[in-house]
């Protein structure tokens, strides 16, 4: 398990030393559990505070909690704890930031922006950190990233998705494309003249973006 992997939330059940465990005990790991040498077959939920002893067996698992795993420690927040799950992401994921604002997800996006910006805004503002780049989940400050692996931008969106869980999060069409404001209903009438004839003709529900002023 790589660090970047531990930035991104995963976890796989597994059997270190008590010297390995504590070496790695890092913010992606979001619960844990035991089994004790003293109760054979019973597991035991544990945060970081507890020592690993020879032939403990401890398992992790992702914060994607969609697993049926019980008697267990959250290590981190949840993440709507904050009241809303937003994105920043880094320059290779730049078609991924369409798809993410059609389903109202609120993205941070700059073509140009160094890890070290991207990695303070996630901090600072609780923003789940979507890169390819491994090296950038390293970094202290990301607490909730994830290592895209899909390569093409709908599976991409399938990829995150699935990973944190936020299908029921989904509402489409409320927010620019463009710049993410978060759209307005507008009156047909007021922008009639900017209407293509066919589109004036089929359609009468429109929507304003009030920062770029893009028609939906």
């Amino acid at each position: 398990m790589t660090s970047s992997d531990r930035a991104a939330g995963y976890g796989v059940p597994s059997l270190f030393s008590t010297d390995r465990l504590n070496q790695r005990r890092d913010r992606g790991v979001w619960c844990a559990t035991h089994r004790s040498r003293t109760h054979p077959g019973q597991r035991v939920p544990v945060n970081f505070s507890y020592l690993v002893q020879d032939a403990d067996r401890v398992s992790v698992y992702p914060a994607s909690a969609s697993l049926p795993v019980t008697s267990v420690v959250q290590l981190r927040p949840q993440l709507q704890v904050f009241g809303f799950v937003g994105f920043v992401l880094d320059t290779h994921l730049g078609r991924l930031v369409t798809y993410l604002r059609m389903l109202d997800f609120d993205v941070v996006y700059q073509d140009r922006c160094d890890d070290e910006e991207l990695a303070h805004t996630s901090a600072v503002e609780h923003r789940i950190l979507l890169t390819r780049d491994r090296g950038l989940l390293k970094r202290g400050e990301v607490i909730w990233g994830l290592f895209v692996r899909a390569t093409e931008p709908r599976a991409q969106l399938l990829e995150v998705l699935r990973r944190f869980n936020l299908f029921h999060l989904a509402e489409p069409f409320r927010r620019c494309l463009r710049c993410n404001s978060l759209l307005q209903q507008v009156p047909k009438e007021s922008i009639h003249d900017r209407l293509p004839p066919r589109t004036a003709q089929c359609y009468d529900n429109f929507r304003i973006c009030p920062s770029c002023n893009r028609l939906y």
